[in-house]
């Protein structure tokens, strides 16, 4: 009886915070990706290109941010398959929100990976 209660109340359908949940994501890991690079690029400048070990700090700061964008990737990539399959179970009467929740989900992986792609593919510190 437990599992068909909790069936239930997962088929009910999403309000709005899960419309906006995606796009939150893509909002958190633009920011961090973006600060923190600009972040690691004044820390790396104040060190001084010379010290000890700052020649490794761009590779280790774009490794990095590289790890953080998968994470955020893989987030939006689990999110986009669940609303998916709501979506699909629901293939009979699927209704608007469970199609948006789905739309949006999928455009805020693509969006996540266009906007990352300038951070983790150019240099660091120019």
């Amino acid at each position: 009886m437990h599992a068909q209660a909790s069936r239930q109340r997962s088929l009910h359908p999403p309000g709005m915070w899960r419309a906006i949940a995606s796009y939150s994501v893509w909002a958190v890991c633009f920011t961090v990706l973006y600060t923190g690079h600009a972040l690691a690029c004044t820390a790396w400048a104040d060190a001084g290109a010379a010290a000890v070990g700052a020649a490794a700090a761009p590779a280790t700061v774009r490794m990095a941010l590289f790890a953080l964008w998968l994470v955020f990737i893989v987030w939006l990539l689990i999110l986009a398959r669940r609303s998916r399959q709501r979506y699909r179970h629901g293939a009979n009467a699927p209704g608007f929100m469970p199609r948006l929740i789905y739309l949006l989900d999928a455009s805020a992986v693509v969006v996540t990976v266009v906007s990352g792609l300038p951070v983790v593919l150019s240099p660091v510190c120019l």
